[in-house]
């Protein structure tokens, strides 16, 4: 029964994952229909980036704490997703500067 409740657990961690995805895609788009007249950007065209953050506040509500075992499974690396370290923005000296996030990378 436990396995199965792991298992389960991780596919509904799989499904809100999935969704954050979704939502930055639609972000993505059309920031790049906003920004047409740049031209493209390659380099955003093969991955999306999602707040490990925000994902971890949507599964902290449904009552999930940890989730290292998700980030070890299968279902997380098989689908193309990992984690990375994203390097801190702004302005040098400011506080966003001085703390680096990790986000979840999905590749395609």
């Amino acid at each position: 029964k436990y396995i199965i409740y792991k298992k389960d657990n991780n596919e509904l961690l799989m499904y809100i994952l999935q969704e954050l995805v979704k939502e930055n895609q639609h972000v993505l788009e059309f920031s790049r229909r906003r920004s047409i007249l740049n031209g493209p950007n390659p380099a955003d065209d093969d991955r999306i980036e999602v707040s490990i953050h925000e994902f971890e506040r949507k599964a902290h509500e449904l009552g999930m704490r940890d989730l290292s075992q998700f980030y070890k499974s299968d279902i997380f690396q098989h689908r193309g997703f990992k984690i990375e370290e994203k390097a801190p923005e702004g302005p040098v000296g400011s506080q966003n500067r001085l703390r680096s996030s990790r986000i979840i990378v999905k590749q395609f």
